[in-house]
């Protein structure tokens, strides 16, 4: 696994830094893109097992926030920061990215501010997990 190759190598003390996909982020893709759908059990059917097949995308595994934050726990790691990234904001995200720099910060501001809230954290494309080594 991944991270048992990264924590031997993680000294005491050291920071980790990984992400996640959310178990939402199709749904908010086809949301955010309107993309054609085969149905809509198709597209809700991975939710629970967690794995999503190659089919528009690759095979992977699709994480609930709480899952993702055990997993990394179990792992004897400390939780600096669990961030949602990509959060309620992402279906405006072309339009934020058109913005003039003033209010474009504003908006940055705000996502950073979400990215924080727990009860969001099932809106994120993503998760960012920092932790620590004990």
């Amino acid at each position: 696994m991944a991270l048992d190759g990264a924590l031997r190598l993680l000294k005491e003390g050291g920071i980790i830094v990984a992400s996640f996909i959310s178990s939402y982020a199709p749904i908010l893709d086809n949301l955010k893109y309107l993309l054609p759908m085969d149905s809509i059990e198709a597209l809700f059917a991975y939710l629970s097992c967690g794995v999503r097949t190659a089919e528009g995308f690759t095979t992977a595994y699709f994480w609930d926030p709480e899952e993702a934050k055990t997993f990394m726990r179990e792992s004897k790691l400390k939780e600096l920061v669990f961030a949602g990234v990509e959060n309620i904001l992402s279906s405006k995200e072309q339009e934020i990215n058109q913005l003039n720099e003033e209010e474009y910060q504003k908006w940055l501001e705000i996502c950073y501010r979400l990215s924080r809230d727990p009860k969001l954290h099932g809106t994120s494309e993503h998760y960012l997990y920092i932790g620590r080594k004990a």
